[in-house]
């Protein structure tokens, strides 16, 4: 009996060693991506700098690299903590009790997984979360009254954390958005100005509205953003700076369209 309770206790105090490790190595892979997502939005933010045709190709393949490294340290993550999980079942008895000790577990370790995930964790989390949620519905059918209360408040962490984890996600996926449409936008409108300085001023006064309804609609998505959001200090900057961007060369646009309709009419008089 005591060579049993001693290999007991050594079994559960492995599993709280490799616990705190774990705890670690999320601390670790959240780190990492925060740099990854930092190096990106350094590279975004450096892209429109230098008028090099192939400095969007450029930067895009620079990003693409990060996020495949990001990817790869979420995706062996992933890998090692499924690995912990189906060993950690072996030395962990399975009654209620350790269910729920289970159960907490991932919340805890979700909590912190969620910094440092792509799209794809985002919905690895969400699914996770939603099978640890039925099970605490069939647990909270079959369990005791001492197990109720517990029960019931890790059902509402669960569902407190999934709908920050979806909060998350859809801001994330506004956020590219947004970067994409301004840079689209840009592009667009350096093209509208060139094509304004070979214009009459017919076609300027034709330009310059279609020019200004693309850019509001843009500016006006990212001020929603900065003011609805939750951004970093880096994501903030870049969104501004992008507004500013659009902002600037509408008013070139602007500039332009008024010295063709000057132009026009002083010919006209003449």
């Amino acid at each position: 009996m005591a060579f049993h309770a001693e290999n007991g206790h050594d079994a559960e105090f492995a599993s709280r060693k490799t616990d705190a490790m774990m705890n670690e190595l999320i601390d670790v892979t959240a780190q990492a991506m925060d740099v990854g997502s930092s190096v990106i939005t350094q590279i975004r933010a450096l892209g429109p700098i230098t008028d090099n045709p192939e400095r969007d190709q450029e930067m895009l393949a620079s990003c693409v690299l990060v996020e495949k490294i990001m990817l790869r340290i979420a995706s062996e993550w992933e890998r090692i903590e499924t690995m912990w999980k189906k060993e950690r079942s072996k030395v962990v008895g399975t009654t209620i009790s350790d269910e729920l000790l289970i159960i907490e577990q991932w919340l805890t370790h979700a909590e912190r997984r969620v910094k440092a995930v792509n799209e794809t964790g985002f919905k690895m989390l969400l699914d996770e979360g939603n099978g640890h949620k039925s099970r605490l519905m069939e647990l909270a059918s079959t369990s005791g009254v001492e197990d109720g209360p517990r029960i019931t408040h890790l059902s509402g962490r669960i569902e407190e954390f999934l709908h920050y984890v979806k909060t998350r996600m859809n801001r994330s996926q506004r956020i590219q958005a947004f970067f994409q449409s301004a840079q689209t936008t840009l592009s667009q409108l350096s093209m509208m100005e060139e094509d304004m300085r070979n214009a009459n001023a017919a076609m300027a006064g034709e330009l310059y509205p279609l020019a200004q309804q693309k850019a509001t609609t843009v500016m006006q998505e990212g001020r929603d953003i900065s003011a609805r959001e939750v951004l970093t200090y880096e994501e903030q900057s870049l969104v501004r700076q992008r507004c500013d961007e659009i902002d600037t060369k509408l008013r070139v646009l602007e500039q332009l369209a008024n010295e063709r309709s000057s132009s026009s009419t002083q010919i006209s008089q003449e």
